[in-house]
Protein backbone atom coordinates (compact mmCIF):
# COMPACT_ATOMS: atom_id res chain seq x y z
CA UNK A 1 0.00 0.00 0.00
CA UNK A 2 1.57 3.99 -1.20
CA UNK A 3 1.93 6.22 1.39
CA UNK A 4 -0.99 8.08 0.44
CA UNK A 5 -3.70 5.11 0.16
CA UNK A 6 -2.52 4.56 3.39
CA UNK A 7 -2.62 8.37 4.58
CA UNK A 8 -6.01 8.09 3.20
CA UNK A 9 -7.22 5.18 4.66
CA UNK A 10 -6.23 6.60 8.44
CA UNK A 11 -8.72 9.93 7.32
CA UNK A 12 -11.73 8.19 6.02
CA UNK A 13 -11.84 5.41 9.11
CA UNK A 14 -12.05 9.02 11.67
CA UNK A 15 -14.50 10.72 8.92
CA UNK A 16 -16.42 7.74 9.35
CA UNK A 17 -16.56 7.61 12.98
CA UNK A 18 -17.38 11.71 12.66
CA UNK A 19 -20.23 11.30 10.20
CA UNK A 20 -21.94 8.63 12.47
CA UNK A 21 -21.44 11.27 15.34
CA UNK A 22 -22.81 14.02 13.28
CA UNK A 23 -25.76 11.54 11.62
CA UNK A 24 -26.58 10.82 15.94
CA UNK A 25 -26.80 14.33 16.44
CA UNK A 26 -29.28 15.05 13.74
CA UNK A 27 -31.26 11.87 14.09
CA UNK A 28 -31.63 13.26 17.86
CA UNK A 29 -30.03 10.03 19.43
CA UNK A 30 -27.41 10.11 22.21
CA UNK A 31 -24.22 11.53 20.49
CA UNK A 32 -20.56 13.13 21.85
CA UNK A 33 -19.60 16.73 21.16
CA UNK A 34 -16.22 15.73 23.28
CA UNK A 35 -16.01 12.68 20.76
CA UNK A 36 -16.19 14.90 17.76
CA UNK A 37 -14.17 17.59 19.16
CA UNK A 38 -11.53 14.32 19.45
CA UNK A 39 -11.84 13.41 15.57
CA UNK A 40 -12.07 16.43 13.90
CA UNK A 41 -8.46 17.10 15.71
CA UNK A 42 -7.61 13.78 14.23
CA UNK A 43 -8.49 14.35 11.15
CA UNK A 44 -6.87 17.73 11.47
CA UNK A 45 -3.26 16.20 12.75
CA UNK A 46 -3.65 13.96 9.91
CA UNK A 47 -4.17 16.44 7.34
CA UNK A 48 -1.47 18.97 8.11
CA UNK A 49 0.87 16.28 8.73
CA UNK A 50 -0.74 15.01 5.06
CA UNK A 51 0.67 18.56 3.63
CA UNK A 52 4.14 18.32 4.76
CA UNK A 53 4.38 15.02 3.29
CA UNK A 54 2.70 15.07 0.10
CA UNK A 55 3.93 17.62 -2.83
CA UNK A 56 0.60 19.43 -4.37
CA UNK A 57 1.42 18.24 -7.64
CA UNK A 58 1.44 14.87 -6.53
CA UNK A 59 -2.31 15.13 -5.10
CA UNK A 60 -5.37 15.27 -7.04
CA UNK A 61 -7.04 18.72 -6.75
CA UNK A 62 -10.07 17.96 -4.60
CA UNK A 63 -7.71 15.76 -2.15
CA UNK A 64 -5.38 18.71 -2.15
CA UNK A 65 -8.27 21.01 -1.19
CA UNK A 66 -9.92 18.88 1.13
CA UNK A 67 -6.74 18.32 3.16
CA UNK A 68 -6.35 22.42 3.33
CA UNK A 69 -9.89 22.32 4.54
CA UNK A 70 -9.31 19.74 7.02
CA UNK A 71 -6.56 21.97 8.83
CA UNK A 72 -8.60 23.67 10.57
CA UNK A 73 -11.06 20.51 11.73
CA UNK A 74 -11.67 21.06 14.75
CA UNK A 75 -12.29 24.43 15.16
CA UNK A 76 -14.53 24.20 12.44
CA UNK A 77 -16.32 21.19 14.13
CA UNK A 78 -16.76 23.22 17.42
CA UNK A 79 -18.29 26.38 15.85
CA UNK A 80 -20.75 23.84 13.07
CA UNK A 81 -21.77 22.31 16.44
CA UNK A 82 -22.26 26.06 18.13
CA UNK A 83 -24.27 26.86 15.02
CA UNK A 84 -26.43 23.63 15.20
CA UNK A 85 -26.94 23.94 19.08
CA UNK A 86 -27.64 27.55 19.15
CA UNK A 87 -30.25 26.90 16.15
CA UNK A 88 -31.89 24.26 18.54
CA UNK A 89 -31.72 26.12 22.19
CA UNK A 90 -30.60 30.10 21.87
CA UNK A 91 -32.93 30.77 18.73
CA UNK A 92 -36.41 29.95 20.49
CA UNK A 93 -39.20 32.20 20.41
CA UNK A 94 -42.75 31.78 21.35
CA UNK A 95 -45.86 31.52 19.11
CA UNK A 96 -49.47 30.51 19.47
CA UNK A 97 -48.05 29.00 23.13
CA UNK A 98 -45.93 26.67 21.34
CA UNK A 99 -41.90 27.01 21.88
CA UNK A 100 -40.84 27.63 17.89
CA UNK A 101 -36.67 27.49 16.89
CA UNK A 102 -34.86 27.46 13.78
CA UNK A 103 -35.30 23.44 13.58
CA UNK A 104 -39.17 23.13 13.91
CA UNK A 105 -40.49 26.21 12.25
CA UNK A 106 -41.43 23.93 9.35
CA UNK A 107 -43.92 22.33 11.23
CA UNK A 108 -45.07 25.20 13.02
CA UNK A 109 -45.65 27.05 9.94
CA UNK A 110 -47.35 24.01 8.40
CA UNK A 111 -49.82 24.02 11.04
CA UNK A 112 -50.84 27.70 11.06
CA UNK A 113 -49.90 27.58 7.54
CA UNK A 114 -53.40 30.17 7.41
CA UNK A 115 -53.12 31.94 10.28
CA UNK A 116 -50.41 34.77 8.87
CA UNK A 117 -50.58 37.09 11.56
CA UNK A 118 -48.72 34.21 13.90
CA UNK A 119 -46.64 32.89 11.06
CA UNK A 120 -45.76 36.92 10.64
CA UNK A 121 -45.27 37.11 14.26
CA UNK A 122 -42.89 34.12 15.06
CA UNK A 123 -40.65 34.89 11.95
CA UNK A 124 -40.07 38.38 13.34
CA UNK A 125 -39.07 37.43 16.53
CA UNK A 126 -37.18 34.50 14.79
CA UNK A 127 -34.95 36.98 13.28
CA UNK A 128 -34.51 39.74 16.24
CA UNK A 129 -33.74 36.46 18.00
CA UNK A 130 -30.92 35.76 15.31
CA UNK A 131 -28.59 38.05 16.17
CA UNK A 132 -27.20 35.87 18.72
CA UNK A 133 -25.79 33.61 15.83
CA UNK A 134 -24.23 36.74 14.12
CA UNK A 135 -20.97 36.24 15.70
CA UNK A 136 -20.20 32.74 15.60
CA UNK A 137 -21.39 32.82 12.27
CA UNK A 138 -18.91 35.78 11.87
CA UNK A 139 -15.65 33.79 13.53
CA UNK A 140 -17.14 30.43 11.33
CA UNK A 141 -16.64 32.33 7.89
CA UNK A 142 -13.53 33.62 8.97
CA UNK A 143 -12.40 30.87 9.54
CA UNK A 144 -12.45 29.49 6.42
CA UNK A 145 -10.95 32.60 4.73
CA UNK A 146 -8.04 32.27 7.17
CA UNK A 147 -7.72 28.32 6.34
CA UNK A 148 -7.30 28.81 2.36
CA UNK A 149 -5.77 32.28 2.30
CA UNK A 150 -2.05 30.99 2.97
CA UNK A 151 -2.71 28.80 -0.50
CA UNK A 152 -3.68 32.11 -2.28
CA UNK A 153 -7.45 31.08 -2.28
CA UNK A 154 -10.70 31.64 -0.92
CA UNK A 155 -13.44 29.14 -0.76
CA UNK A 156 -15.07 30.47 -3.73
CA UNK A 157 -12.06 29.64 -5.92
CA UNK A 158 -11.76 25.88 -4.69
CA UNK A 159 -15.83 26.02 -5.45
CA UNK A 160 -14.89 26.69 -8.77
CA UNK A 161 -12.55 23.98 -8.80
CA UNK A 162 -14.66 21.44 -7.81
CA UNK A 163 -17.89 22.25 -9.57
CA UNK A 164 -15.71 22.77 -12.77
CA UNK A 165 -16.65 25.91 -13.76
CA UNK A 166 -15.50 29.52 -13.92
CA UNK A 167 -16.36 32.43 -12.04
CA UNK A 168 -18.38 34.19 -15.11
CA UNK A 169 -19.88 31.17 -16.03
CA UNK A 170 -21.68 30.63 -12.51
CA UNK A 171 -22.97 34.06 -12.59
CA UNK A 172 -24.58 33.86 -15.92
CA UNK A 173 -26.06 30.59 -15.15
CA UNK A 174 -27.47 31.65 -11.81
CA UNK A 175 -28.64 35.31 -12.74
CA UNK A 176 -30.32 33.70 -16.42
CA UNK A 177 -32.05 30.67 -14.57
CA UNK A 178 -33.59 32.96 -11.94
CA UNK A 179 -34.52 36.09 -14.10
CA UNK A 180 -36.19 33.86 -16.57
CA UNK A 181 -38.20 32.15 -13.86
CA UNK A 182 -39.09 35.19 -11.88
CA UNK A 183 -42.25 36.30 -13.66
CA UNK A 184 -43.99 32.97 -14.28
CA UNK A 185 -43.13 32.82 -10.74
CA UNK A 186 -45.11 35.82 -9.85
CA UNK A 187 -48.20 34.81 -12.01
CA UNK A 188 -48.31 31.64 -10.03
CA UNK A 189 -47.87 33.38 -6.75
CA UNK A 190 -50.82 35.36 -7.61
CA UNK A 191 -52.88 32.68 -8.34
CA UNK A 192 -51.85 29.86 -5.83
CA UNK A 193 -51.41 32.10 -2.49
CA UNK A 194 -54.85 33.14 -1.93
CA UNK A 195 -56.22 29.24 -2.12
CA UNK A 196 -53.27 27.86 0.31
CA UNK A 197 -52.63 30.75 2.05
CA UNK A 198 -55.84 32.66 2.50
CA UNK A 199 -54.74 35.74 1.51
CA UNK A 200 -54.54 37.98 -1.34
CA UNK A 201 -50.05 38.28 -1.97
CA UNK A 202 -47.18 36.37 -0.99
CA UNK A 203 -45.24 38.34 1.65
CA UNK A 204 -41.68 38.05 2.89
CA UNK A 205 -42.66 35.90 5.83
CA UNK A 206 -43.99 32.86 3.34
CA UNK A 207 -40.51 31.27 2.36
CA UNK A 208 -40.36 28.41 -0.27
CA UNK A 209 -40.64 26.12 2.87
CA UNK A 210 -44.39 27.57 3.75
CA UNK A 211 -45.48 27.09 0.17
CA UNK A 212 -43.49 23.56 -0.01
CA UNK A 213 -45.92 22.48 2.86
CA UNK A 214 -48.97 23.81 1.88
CA UNK A 215 -49.04 24.20 -1.99
CA UNK A 216 -50.05 20.36 -2.38
CA UNK A 217 -52.70 20.33 0.19
CA UNK A 218 -55.82 19.78 -2.58
CA UNK A 219 -53.71 16.90 -4.24
CA UNK A 220 -52.26 15.57 -0.79
CA UNK A 221 -55.07 13.37 -0.12
CA UNK A 222 -54.22 11.01 -3.60
CA UNK A 223 -51.03 10.43 -1.69
CA UNK A 224 -52.66 9.41 1.88
CA UNK A 225 -52.40 5.60 0.86
CA UNK A 226 -49.45 5.59 -1.71
CA UNK A 227 -46.61 3.24 -0.21
CA UNK A 228 -44.10 5.43 -1.18
CA UNK A 229 -41.10 3.43 0.44
CA UNK A 230 -42.25 0.27 -1.44
CA UNK A 231 -43.18 2.31 -4.46
CA UNK A 232 -39.56 3.46 -5.26
CA UNK A 233 -38.33 0.31 -4.22
CA UNK A 234 -40.31 -1.30 -6.69
CA UNK A 235 -38.77 0.67 -10.09
CA UNK A 236 -35.28 0.85 -7.76
CA UNK A 237 -35.09 -2.70 -7.95
CA UNK A 238 -36.43 -2.66 -11.23
CA UNK A 239 -33.23 -0.41 -12.40
CA UNK A 240 -31.43 -2.86 -10.50
CA UNK A 241 -30.24 -0.46 -7.39
CA UNK A 242 -29.31 -2.17 -4.33
CA UNK A 243 -32.28 -0.47 -2.43
CA UNK A 244 -31.25 -2.84 0.64
CA UNK A 245 -28.15 -0.63 1.45
CA UNK A 246 -30.08 1.92 2.55
CA UNK A 247 -31.31 2.42 6.18
CA UNK A 248 -33.90 4.33 6.16
CA UNK A 249 -35.63 6.79 9.62
CA UNK A 250 -38.88 9.01 8.84
CA UNK A 251 -39.68 8.80 12.42
CA UNK A 252 -40.83 11.07 14.59
CA UNK A 253 -38.73 12.16 17.48
CA UNK A 254 -37.40 15.07 19.95
CA UNK A 255 -34.55 16.70 18.51
CA UNK A 256 -34.32 15.23 14.92
CA UNK A 257 -33.31 17.71 12.20
CA UNK A 258 -36.31 18.95 10.96
CA UNK A 259 -35.30 19.21 6.76
CA UNK A 260 -34.84 15.12 5.37
CA UNK A 261 -31.25 14.23 5.16
CA UNK A 262 -28.81 11.76 3.73
CA UNK A 263 -25.78 10.34 5.45
CA UNK A 264 -23.10 8.27 3.51
CA UNK A 265 -21.25 6.95 6.56
CA UNK A 266 -19.51 4.74 4.66
CA UNK A 267 -19.63 4.79 1.07
CA UNK A 268 -20.75 3.06 -0.26
CA UNK A 269 -21.24 0.58 2.35
CA UNK A 270 -23.26 2.67 5.54
CA UNK A 271 -25.88 5.20 3.92
CA UNK A 272 -29.24 6.21 6.21
CA UNK A 273 -32.08 8.49 5.36
CA UNK A 274 -33.55 11.06 8.06
CA UNK A 275 -36.96 12.69 7.26
CA UNK A 276 -40.11 13.30 9.22
CA UNK A 277 -43.53 13.42 8.43
CA UNK A 278 -45.22 16.01 8.11
CA UNK A 279 -47.96 15.99 4.71
CA UNK A 280 -48.36 13.29 2.48
CA UNK A 281 -46.92 14.29 -0.86
CA UNK A 282 -44.09 16.57 1.30
CA UNK A 283 -43.06 12.84 2.57
CA UNK A 284 -43.43 11.43 -0.84
CA UNK A 285 -41.04 14.26 -2.80
CA UNK A 286 -38.52 14.44 0.27
CA UNK A 287 -38.26 10.51 0.32
CA UNK A 288 -38.03 10.50 -3.90
CA UNK A 289 -34.78 13.15 -3.42
CA UNK A 290 -33.21 11.79 -0.17
CA UNK A 291 -33.32 8.30 -1.19
CA UNK A 292 -31.82 9.49 -4.61
CA UNK A 293 -28.51 10.78 -2.50
CA UNK A 294 -28.79 7.13 -0.88
CA UNK A 295 -28.49 5.00 -4.09
CA UNK A 296 -26.36 7.41 -5.52
CA UNK A 297 -24.28 6.63 -2.37
CA UNK A 298 -25.22 3.11 -2.44
CA UNK A 299 -23.72 2.59 -6.00
CA UNK A 300 -20.48 4.15 -5.96
CA UNK A 301 -17.91 1.97 -6.43
CA UNK A 302 -16.23 -0.10 -3.51
CA UNK A 303 -12.61 0.08 -4.94
CA UNK A 304 -12.45 4.15 -6.06
CA UNK A 305 -10.28 6.00 -3.92
CA UNK A 306 -10.98 7.96 -0.96
CA UNK A 307 -11.82 11.22 -3.00
CA UNK A 308 -13.95 9.55 -5.61
CA UNK A 309 -15.89 8.00 -3.25
CA UNK A 310 -16.34 10.71 -0.09
CA UNK A 311 -14.95 14.22 -1.83
CA UNK A 312 -17.85 13.95 -4.06
CA UNK A 313 -18.99 17.67 -5.09
CA UNK A 314 -22.35 19.03 -4.19
CA UNK A 315 -22.86 19.96 -7.71
CA UNK A 316 -22.61 15.99 -8.65
CA UNK A 317 -24.49 14.71 -5.42
CA UNK A 318 -27.66 16.70 -6.08
CA UNK A 319 -28.08 15.43 -9.73
CA UNK A 320 -29.33 11.70 -8.73
CA UNK A 321 -31.43 13.36 -5.77
CA UNK A 322 -33.54 15.77 -7.88
CA UNK A 323 -33.07 13.20 -10.95
CA UNK A 324 -35.55 10.73 -8.55
CA UNK A 325 -37.64 13.73 -7.01
CA UNK A 326 -38.04 14.62 -10.82
CA UNK A 327 -38.78 10.84 -11.55
CA UNK A 328 -41.49 10.95 -8.72
CA UNK A 329 -43.31 14.42 -10.36
CA UNK A 330 -43.20 12.74 -13.74
CA UNK A 331 -46.81 12.67 -15.29
CA UNK A 332 -46.38 9.38 -16.80
CA UNK A 333 -44.97 8.07 -14.04
CA UNK A 334 -47.58 8.90 -11.62
CA UNK A 335 -50.95 7.68 -13.65
CA UNK A 336 -48.86 4.54 -14.73
CA UNK A 337 -47.03 3.42 -11.64
CA UNK A 338 -48.61 5.39 -8.87
CA UNK A 339 -51.54 4.95 -10.18
CA UNK A 340 -53.07 8.56 -10.20
CA UNK A 341 -55.79 10.56 -12.42
CA UNK A 342 -54.82 12.53 -15.41
CA UNK A 343 -56.75 15.55 -14.01
CA UNK A 344 -55.67 15.54 -10.36
CA UNK A 345 -51.95 14.59 -12.23
CA UNK A 346 -52.16 18.15 -14.04
CA UNK A 347 -53.47 20.05 -11.02
CA UNK A 348 -50.83 18.15 -9.13
CA UNK A 349 -48.15 19.46 -11.73
CA UNK A 350 -49.47 23.18 -12.03
CA UNK A 351 -48.60 23.21 -8.07
CA UNK A 352 -44.98 21.48 -8.64
CA UNK A 353 -44.12 24.20 -11.36
CA UNK A 354 -45.10 26.51 -8.74
CA UNK A 355 -42.52 24.88 -6.37
CA UNK A 356 -40.01 24.80 -9.10
CA UNK A 357 -39.93 28.08 -9.71
CA UNK A 358 -39.86 29.12 -6.50
CA UNK A 359 -36.84 27.05 -6.37
CA UNK A 360 -34.99 28.99 -9.23
CA UNK A 361 -35.68 32.50 -7.88
CA UNK A 362 -34.98 31.92 -4.08
CA UNK A 363 -31.73 29.37 -4.77
CA UNK A 364 -30.34 32.24 -7.43
CA UNK A 365 -30.92 34.56 -4.51
CA UNK A 366 -29.36 31.93 -2.34
CA UNK A 367 -26.16 31.01 -5.19
CA UNK A 368 -25.81 34.77 -5.56
CA UNK A 369 -25.58 36.27 -2.40
CA UNK A 370 -22.45 33.26 -1.52
CA UNK A 371 -21.07 33.84 -4.67
CA UNK A 372 -20.58 37.83 -3.75
CA UNK A 373 -20.16 37.33 -0.44
CA UNK A 374 -16.78 35.42 -0.66
CA UNK A 375 -15.86 37.88 -3.97
CA UNK A 376 -16.45 40.86 -2.31
CA UNK A 377 -14.98 39.53 1.43
CA UNK A 378 -18.15 40.40 3.61
CA UNK A 379 -17.04 38.07 6.28
CA UNK A 380 -16.41 41.24 8.67
CA UNK A 381 -19.15 42.85 7.95
CA UNK A 382 -22.61 40.57 8.28
CA UNK A 383 -24.17 43.54 8.34
CA UNK A 384 -23.22 44.63 4.64
CA UNK A 385 -24.22 40.62 3.87
CA UNK A 386 -27.32 41.42 5.45
CA UNK A 387 -28.37 44.46 3.00
CA UNK A 388 -26.61 41.97 0.07
CA UNK A 389 -29.63 38.76 0.84
CA UNK A 390 -32.68 41.44 0.91
CA UNK A 391 -31.43 43.45 -1.81
CA UNK A 392 -31.19 39.72 -4.14
CA UNK A 393 -34.41 39.04 -2.78
CA UNK A 394 -36.34 41.69 -4.25
CA UNK A 395 -33.93 41.32 -7.45
CA UNK A 396 -35.23 37.59 -8.13
CA UNK A 397 -37.91 36.86 -6.29
CA UNK A 398 -39.95 40.73 -5.97
CA UNK A 399 -40.33 40.31 -2.55
CA UNK A 400 -37.77 41.94 -0.05
CA UNK A 401 -37.10 39.63 2.59
CA UNK A 402 -35.17 40.78 5.79
CA UNK A 403 -31.59 40.50 5.19
CA UNK A 404 -31.17 38.40 8.41
CA UNK A 405 -33.11 35.76 7.06
CA UNK A 406 -29.73 34.17 5.15
CA UNK A 407 -28.41 33.71 9.08
CA UNK A 408 -31.31 31.53 9.70
CA UNK A 409 -31.30 29.08 6.83
CA UNK A 410 -29.56 25.94 7.15
CA UNK A 411 -27.83 26.06 3.96
CA UNK A 412 -26.31 28.91 4.00
CA UNK A 413 -25.10 29.60 7.34
CA UNK A 414 -24.10 25.90 7.61
CA UNK A 415 -21.71 25.87 4.22
CA UNK A 416 -19.59 27.89 2.66
CA UNK A 417 -20.94 27.72 -0.65
CA UNK A 418 -23.34 24.73 -1.51
CA UNK A 419 -25.98 27.34 -2.14
CA UNK A 420 -25.45 27.32 -6.54
CA UNK A 421 -25.09 23.27 -6.50
CA UNK A 422 -28.73 23.12 -6.17
CA UNK A 423 -28.74 24.89 -9.45
CA UNK A 424 -26.19 23.57 -11.39
CA UNK A 425 -27.27 19.88 -10.61
CA UNK A 426 -30.92 20.58 -11.55
CA UNK A 427 -29.50 21.93 -14.91
CA UNK A 428 -27.10 18.80 -14.96
CA UNK A 429 -30.07 16.40 -14.25
CA UNK A 430 -32.22 17.63 -17.30
CA UNK A 431 -29.37 17.11 -19.12
CA UNK A 432 -28.75 13.58 -18.00
CA UNK A 433 -32.56 12.84 -17.92
CA UNK A 434 -32.36 13.90 -21.99
CA UNK A 435 -29.45 10.81 -22.84
CA UNK A 436 -31.85 8.65 -20.89
CA UNK A 437 -34.85 9.33 -22.88
CA UNK A 438 -32.79 9.69 -25.66
CA UNK A 439 -31.25 6.09 -25.66
CA UNK A 440 -33.97 4.34 -23.47
CA UNK A 441 -36.99 6.26 -23.86
CA UNK A 442 -39.51 8.31 -22.65
CA UNK A 443 -40.27 5.81 -19.71
CA UNK A 444 -36.47 5.07 -19.34
CA UNK A 445 -36.74 4.36 -15.31
CA UNK A 446 -38.47 0.91 -16.71
CA UNK A 447 -35.56 -0.40 -18.71
CA UNK A 448 -32.83 -2.43 -16.44
CA UNK A 449 -30.50 -0.98 -19.47
CA UNK A 450 -30.41 2.75 -18.06
CA UNK A 451 -30.32 1.56 -14.21
CA UNK A 452 -27.19 0.79 -15.71
CA UNK A 453 -25.79 3.43 -17.42
CA UNK A 454 -26.28 5.37 -14.51
CA UNK A 455 -24.85 3.18 -11.81
CA UNK A 456 -21.84 2.63 -14.68
CA UNK A 457 -21.69 5.60 -16.13
CA UNK A 458 -22.79 8.37 -13.71
CA UNK A 459 -22.80 6.95 -10.20
CA UNK A 460 -20.19 4.55 -9.88
CA UNK A 461 -17.17 6.89 -10.48
CA UNK A 462 -18.25 8.81 -7.59
CA UNK A 463 -16.48 12.32 -7.67
CA UNK A 464 -15.03 11.26 -10.64
CA UNK A 465 -18.12 11.03 -13.01
CA UNK A 466 -17.53 12.52 -16.75
CA UNK A 467 -19.73 15.57 -16.59
CA UNK A 468 -18.41 16.68 -19.95
CA UNK A 469 -19.79 13.55 -21.51
CA UNK A 470 -23.25 14.59 -20.98
CA UNK A 471 -23.52 18.09 -19.73
CA UNK A 472 -22.50 21.32 -20.99
CA UNK A 473 -24.23 23.33 -18.15
CA UNK A 474 -26.76 24.86 -20.53
CA UNK A 475 -29.70 26.12 -18.59
CA UNK A 476 -31.89 25.47 -21.84
CA UNK A 477 -33.22 22.33 -20.66
CA UNK A 478 -33.92 22.84 -17.71
CA UNK A 479 -35.73 26.29 -18.05
CA UNK A 480 -37.93 24.81 -20.95
CA UNK A 481 -39.01 22.01 -18.68
CA UNK A 482 -39.82 24.53 -16.14
CA UNK A 483 -40.44 28.00 -17.55
CA UNK A 484 -41.55 27.63 -20.48
CA UNK A 485 -44.04 24.44 -19.70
Amino acid sequence: MSDLAAFTRDWEAREQALALEHYNQYAGFPHSEARMETLAAEVEALCKDGLARFAREDLPPRLFWAMVSNGAAREQNRLQSAIYRMRNDDVVVEGAGEKVNLNNVRRYNFAHARDAAARRDVFDKLMAKADVLTPVLRERFALSRATYAPHGATPLDVYLVDESITLPRLKEVVDRAARAAKPAFARLAGELTPEVLGKPAMEYFDDMYVYRSVVYGPVDRLFANVDYHAKLAETARGLGFPVERVAIDGEPREGKYSSPVCFGIRIPGDVRVLYQRTSPLGDYESFYHEMGHGLHFACVEADRPFEDRVLIPNGVAEIFSTLFEELAFTPDYLIEDVGLDPAAVADLMRRRRFMELYFLTFYGANAMHKIHFWEDDLVDDLDAADRLYADLTELYMGVRVPGKYWQTHHILSMNDMYAPSYLLANIRKSELRAVLERQYGRRWWREPEAGDFLRDRAMGPGGAIDLAGFSSLDPEAYLKHVVAA
